[in-house]
Parts: C-alpha cells; sequence; structure tokens
C-alpha cells in the first residue's frame, strides 16, 4: 500500500492495481469507501475491475490504514481524494463512492467546475441516482472527475 499526503499533511494510504496501473491517461476508477470502513470493502469490486481499468482504493483519513486528523469534514476529504490522483498523475479519474465516500465524491464535483445531469435508476419510485462530469482540473493536477454517487435530494415531482 503507498501513501501520499493530503493538503493539512494527513498521511493517505491507497492502492493502485489493474490494466495499464501505470498509464495514467487511461479511464481510472478511484474508489471512495464508507463511514467505518476502508479501501478493503471495494476488494471484490476491484478484483472485478483490475483486468479492465486502473483501479484506486484509498483509506479517508482515520480510516484503515491512513492516519487521524484535526478535520473531518466533506472538504478535508476532498482533499484526501484530491491528493491521490495528483500523486498518480491521474487525469480525468472516474470517482465512485459509497455511503460517506458517496457523499466525498459528490463534495468533490461541487468543489470543481461540473456540469450536473441527473437521470432516474430504476423505477419511477426509485431516487435518482447523480453523476456530474467536469472537464475542469480538479486541484492538484488532475484535469477533470466523473462522480458518481447518491443523490442526497428528494426526486422532484
Amino acid at each position: 500500500m503507498a501513501s501520499t499526503r493530503a493538503p493539512d499533511g494527513t498521511e493517505i494510504a491507497y492502492t493502485s492495481t489493474g490494466e495499464n496501473a501505470s498509464d495514467t491517461a487511461g479511464a481510472a476508477v478511484i474508489l471512495v469507501h464508507g463511514i467505518t470502513e476502508s479501501s478493503a470493502t471495494w476488494d471484490p469490486i476491484a478484483e472485478r475491475l483490475a483486468p479492465r481499468r486502473h483501479v484506486v482504493t484509498l483509506d479517508l483519513r482515520g480510516h484503515g490504514r491512513s492516519g487521524t486528523a484535526d478535520r473531518y469534514d466533506l472538504e478535508a476529504m476532498v482533499g484526501d481524494v484530491i491528493a491521490v490522483a495528483s500523486d498518480l498523475g491521474l487525469d480525468r479519474p472516474h470517482l465512485v463512492g459509497h455511503s460517506l465516500g458517496g457523499a466525498v465524491v459528490s463534495a468533490a464535483g461541487d468543489l470543481t467546475a461540473v456540469a450536473a445531469a441527473e437521470t432516474s435508476a430504476g423505477s419511477p419510485e426509485s431516487s435518482p441516482a447523480r453523476t456530474r462530469t467536469s472537464s475542469a482540473p480538479i486541484q492538484g493536477g488532475a484535469s477533470g472527475a466523473t462522480t458518481i454517487g447518491a443523490a442526497t435530494e428528494p426526486p422532484s415531482a
């Protein structure tokens, strides 16, 4: 497991595996875990994606092998994700989050210049999924990101 430093100096542990893991121009995917979890949560998914994708998992601050910090707000955790993407030199990574990780990747989209598009997933009764795509650089050098997370607002009528 490698590590890098978030903007506030917190050590962030991550793994980088899969097809073309050394290719920074490919369509990498960064998987962000939920609260009280770690990057190990994504192991079964990462194993399935790795033959076709560059897969990155990280431990958010205070989780798994990452260091503890003074701050645990979304902005600080977005800094964790950006630090990992920058450390790997990733260009336009896809960001996927579960639970807290969904909030983190959604906040990452909100902190960058994004175009938001909502789509319905499944039946009309189901909550819409939110996908944000950014063509603007995210802080730290990556030139854009796609974020996929759960919508926090109820579906509009």
